[in-house]
């Protein structure tokens, strides 16, 4: 007891509960700052996954709609070519479309490459299925056209024209169900699920 009867413990009670508040105060005041940059940073996070999963799903439609356009044109081209020479019996006009067909292959092998940087599997799968159909497309043109010169009755000339036509128009076909698949997958999945390209 100090000087005069007067007890100093009552003060240090008061004072260890008021710095015990205060730490306690402090540490919860720290845990929801913790708590708060940690919800930011995921938050970020999310952000940064659902734009780049966004971007991932845009790029696949340009590239998905740029090969199925190009699968329908070399289709439909061969497809001209061949009623020139046997419909018309025009192998000359035949020939205009070498070129095209060319140009076509070539923008084909492009594109699946670009598709493969992006797509999905099935639709990488089925972008390979089309590019071996389309593979040496204008040669088998030149060939037809020499088989259909030599022949005065050309009626099997054009059994490869015609088989390559279902083949590429079967490609695209298969092409444009995996994409439309792959599509609706990911737009259901959002921020879930598969997030990397398949390569």
């Amino acid at each position: 007891m100090a000087a005069g009867g007067t007890s100093i413990a009552p003060y240090l009670i008061t004072a260890s509960a008021t710095l015990a508040g205060v730490l306690i105060t402090a540490a919860f005041a720290e845990y929801r700052e913790q708590r708060r940059s940690r919800e930011e940073r995921q938050r970020e996070r999310d952000r940064v996954t659902e734009e780049r999963w966004k971007w991932l799903r845009q790029e696949r439609r340009q590239a998905y709609a740029a090969l199925v356009h190009l699968g329908f044109q070399i289709a439909a081209t061969l497809t001209e070519a061949a009623s020139r020479l046997h419909d018309r019996k025009d192998p000359k006009g035949a020939l205009e479309l070498w070129t095209r067909l060319d140009e076509l292959q070539d923008a084909i092998h492009a594109q699946v490459a670009d598709v493969q940087l992006v797509g999905g599997q099935a639709v990488i799968t089925a972008a390979h299925t089309l590019r071996r159909s389309a593979r040496r497309t204008a040669g088998l043109l030149s060939q037809s056209v020499d088989a259909a010169k030599k022949r005065s009755d050309d009626g099997t000339a054009s059994d490869g024209l015609s088989q390559r036509i279902r083949l590429l128009y079967g490609a695209t076909n298969d092409l444009v169900e995996a994409a439309t698949e792959d599509l609706r997958v990911s737009l259901e999945a959002g921020s879930e699920g598969e997030r990397t390209p398949a390569r």
